[in-house]
């Protein structure tokens, strides 16, 4: 037994020291996993955006929703921005508890790109609750943090559409035509020139927002995807800004059909 002693207490001090280790080792295994998941998740939301998901990535997708909604947070905060943003793109009603989670991540000083994200789309959520001061401030933190031209291009629009709905028609002006100094696809040219001539049509420039708004029109339609550059469709913007792209377009065709080529009518 005396022998047996020595042999006992060593094997006892190596399990003491080997189970936390391997405690500590499957804990890294299992949040490596964990993060591994999250990044799949995030393709499958960004390939949705894109319009190339598949069903694997739809299932994702669908699920991802689902938890954020009942207020879960990703491990990495673009993944829970991404969840919202997907949501609003696909047209499908925002969960009550979206503000809190683009908060919680815009407090957490996530990477800076991440946090203009969540900033745009919290901004959004404050104009749709009618609260534009709350929604200017997020709109400039976005703009702050942004380094992405996308993102950039996204807050110059969003901050000219709430300078037109505050009618601050100087202002709407200057971030529409800020966002034409960056190199634009067809879809985000044909926006910014239907943006800007809404603009002009607030500032009294009918003429040049006619001319404006026909340049728009012609971009659209030298492609085949039409339907997927309508600025009236665009997903970017708020129903109320989507109305008034509308209605500045019905008012342009009755221009149009009286022959006038430089003003709209009364």
């Amino acid at each position: 037994m005396t022998r047996a002693l020595p042999l006992l207490l060593g094997c006892a001090v190596m399990l003491g020291v080997t189970r936390p280790a391997r405690a500590v080792d499957l804990w890294a295994r299992a949040a490596r996993r964990s993060l591994a998941a999250e990044r799949e998740v995030q393709t499958a939301l960004f390939r949705t955006q894109e319009g190339t998901s598949d069903d694997l990535d739809m299932l994702l997708v669908r699920t991802a929703m689902i938890e954020a909604a009942r207020g879960k947070r990703y491990e990495l905060g673009l993944t829970t921005v991404q969840v919202i943003r997907t949501r609003r793109l696909l047209g499908l009603p925002r969960a009550p508890g979206d503000a809190a989670l683009l908060r919680s991540v815009i407090d957490d000083a996530s990477e800076a790109e991440t946090t203009a994200l969540a900033a745009l789309e919290l901004g959004r959520l404050h104009r749709l609750a009618g609260e534009p001061e709350a929604a200017a401030l997020e709109f400039d933190r976005a703009l702050g943090a942004a380094w992405r031209s996308e993102t950039r291009i996204e807050a110059h629009l969003m901050r000219g559409w709430l300078a037109v709905e505050r009618e601050q028609a100087r202002m709407a002006l200057a971030e529409f035509r800020a966002a034409l100094e960056f190199e634009l696809g067809r879809a985000q040219l044909v926006l910014c020139l239907s943006s800007l001539a809404h603009a002009e049509v607030l500032a009294g420039d009918l003429g040049s927002a006619r001319r404006h708004f026909l340049r728009a029109g012609a971009i659209a339609s030298s492609g085949e995807t039409v339907s997927q550059v309508v600025p009236s469709e665009r997903p970017e913007l708020l129903p109320v800004d989507r109305a008034a792209l509308e209605a500045l377009e019905q008012r342009v065709r009755a221009s149009a059909a009286d022959g006038d080529e430089d003003d709209f009518d009364p």
